[in-house]
């Protein structure tokens, strides 16, 4: 029989930033959803849009889900990896779950109002900016290989910069797709 891991075993601080990056993004969510259903305005008609409070639950779902499994793996205390792994995929996940959201947004043809806030706002987990929480976390708990710790926070940084500008690439691509089929 082999000798249980010595040391602690519960999440890292990456999980830990992440799980209190999501819980500021359910507040932020939360407070959108009551602010932003003023009568007769943009984001009203938009979360009567029938595939919205999906994307919004799936985001809230995802966030919530973060934030219990690290309460879960802080009392187990046991298993790192395969409680990172699923983290890594609730990242994923929150990711695919926030581009859903702005691509369908994007979409949104209407006379009656026009999404001036995107891809910010009313985009579940506050849009790129959750995106770029839950990519930061893949980032930082991705291997460093071999290298100063300097040299790793160099390159992790340029990456999350990458990603960053990238996602405003793509976002800047599918706004115009979306202006071209108007």
């Amino acid at each position: 029989m082999s000798e249980p891991p010595k040391g602690y075993q519960g999440p890292g601080w990456q999980e830990w930033a992440l799980s209190f990056a999501c819980s500021l993004l359910i507040g932020h969510d939360l407070f959108l959803a009551r602010v932003l259903r003023e009568p007769q305005s943009a984001e009203s008609y938009y979360f009567q849009l029938p595939w919205v409070p999906a994307t919004q639950g799936a985001g809230l779902a995802i966030d919530v889900a973060v934030i219990a499994l690290t309460l879960v793996w802080i009392f187990v205390g046991r298993n790192r990896p395969r409680f990172r792994r699923a983290v890594q995929f609730l990242a994923v996940l929150g990711i695919l779950a926030i581009w859903i959201e702005i691509w369908r947004a994007a979409q949104v043809d209407s006379r009656v109002f026009t999404l001036t806030g995107l891809p910010l706002r009313p985009v579940n987990n506050a849009g790129i900016v959750g995106a770029q929480m839950f990519a930061v976390y893949l980032l930082l708990v991705a291997p460093s290989g071999r290298g100063t710790w300097r040299r790793t926070l160099l390159v992790k940084t340029g990456l999350a910069v990458c990603v960053w500008l990238f996602q405003w690439v793509l976002w800047s691509g599918l706004a115009g797709v979306a202006r071209g089929s108007s």
